[in-house]
């Protein structure tokens, strides 16, 4: 029929990722990996822009106007898309106070893991504490 709307039943549940309850008041451009990771643009309530992969501003930051890059104070960023990878590398267009402009490549920070000899002293600490303990006692 004309006029009409056919919807496709979506299927799972929906998630919110960010919205405007919190730190953000609104949103850009979004866009989600296969592995599942969303990168977004959002500005803050403070007024400042950046791109975001999570509710904290802080701890989801990828680059945010004001911040410090290439030897300037970025003033206004553009993301796209299809800037967004399975790495998690985040690709965007800069402007800087300065005048110049560029694009950049954001590659997501490595957590260390607690390296085996690490846990394997501490174990061993442990268990000698202990021992001493059992000796005093």
């Amino acid at each position: 029929m004309r006029g009409e709307c056919h919807l496709q039943r979506r299927r799972g549940p929906i998630t919110t990722i960010a919205d405007a309850s919190g730190p953000f008041s609104a949103f850009g451009p979004a866009s989600i990996n296969n592995l599942g990771t969303v990168a977004f643009v959002a500005a803050l309530d403070t007024g400042a822009i950046g791109i975001f992969t999570g509710v904290d501003p802080v701890t989801d930051k990828v680059i945010m106007s004001g911040d410090a890059l290439d030897g300037s104070t970025l003033i206004a960023l553009n993301f796209f898309e299809e800037g967004f990878n399975d790495s998690g590398q985040v690709v965007f267009h800069a402007s800087f106070a300065d005048g110049r402009q560029g694009i950049y490549r954001a590659d997501p920070q490595a957590v260390p893991e607690p390296g085996t000899v690490v846990l394997l002293l501490a174990g061993m600490a442990g268990i000698a504490a202990a021992r001493r303990l059992k000796r005093v006692g």
